[in-house]
């Protein structure tokens, strides 16, 4: 029994370690379903699109690199999944290199599962290097904004897709994914101030997250999803758990891991020390 308590508070590290790495794995390949807590701020981005008309036009901005992946790649896949659900239309742009690109890859999977078509569900405008010259040309015509051109080298009149958003003022809502710049400021700037957007929300990266709730509580933004945490609150309300739910089980159980040691290691030094008392 005392060899037992003193194991107990003197467990080998490299033990800790492999549990802990066990508890961090695991949910990666079964979902837990650990509590999650909604925000309100991320309830309001959900009901933005949620409560949307059937038919409404939506751009998508998509100002990140592929590094962001972890955080940004389950927001984009839950609102394009509920804005396809809903019957809405999706506009994807980006002034970001590797914006589009990402979000070609990384939706394939909800555009087959949705039955979306490209060119009458939803397109891709492709990356345009020069934000503010773009975003006011598309005040006038977004099809000459765009060349003329898709992401894919196709033409953009071509798409029937395209006789629902003529130019900025026929957009319902701006959903941008923030990193960094250009981001939610510059849509805030060219076209909400302008008077063309109304309704903007914003998925942001983590350390994004205080920035845009300023503008939440501002008005600047109808609702704000931030961080893995945040896109984990979206995938509940979408009723679709993804990379993010995993992601959150998988530090939720690795915290759990950590405080169950150091529960176990500080009963273990409590009864070894009680025991070292009678002995002497």
């Amino acid at each position: 029994m005392q060899g037992l308590i003193r194991r107990m508070y003197n467990v080998d590290r490299r033990v800790i370690y492999a549990i802990l790495l066990l508890a961090m794995a695991l949910p990666m390949f079964f979902t837990l379903g650990l509590p999650i807590n909604i925000d309100t701020y991320v309830e309001a981005a959900y009901n933005v699109v949620n409560e949307l008309p059937e038919g409404s036009v939506i751009w998508i901005g998509c100002e990140y690199s592929a590094s962001q992946i972890a955080e940004i790649k389950p927001m984009l896949q839950a609102f394009a999944r509920l804005a396809l659900q809903k019957g809405h239309y999706i506009y994807i742009g980006s002034a970001f290199a590797d914006g589009c690109t990402t979000a070609h890859n990384w939706l394939q999977g909800v555009f087959a599962e949705t039955g979306a078509v490209n060119g009458e569900n939803y397109v891709i405008f492709g990356y345009r290097p020069s934000f503010n010259s773009t975003m006011e040309a598309v005040r006038s015509s977004v099809v000459e904004a765009m060349s003329d051109r898709d992401h894919y080298g196709n033409k953009l009149s071509d798409k029937p897709i395209m006789k629902h958003f003529e130019k900025a003022s026929d957009i319902d809502l701006v959903i941008v994914f923030d990193s960094g710049s250009p981001g939610s400021d510059d849509y805030i700037a060219v076209w909400r101030s302008q008077g063309e957007v109304n309704l903007m929300i914003c998925g942001a990266t983590g350390v994004e997250l205080p920035n845009q709730l300023v503008k939440y509580d501002a008005g600047l933004l109808q609702g704000v999803v931030g961080g893995m945490n945040g896109a984990a609150q979206l995938e509940k309300l979408v009723g679709v758990p993804g990379s993010a739910t995993k992601g959150m089980d998988s530090q939720g159980l690795a915290h759990l891991t950590i405080i169950a040691f150091m529960v176990i290691g500080n009963i273990g030094y409590l009864l070894a020390k009680k025991q070292d008392k009678k002995v002497s």
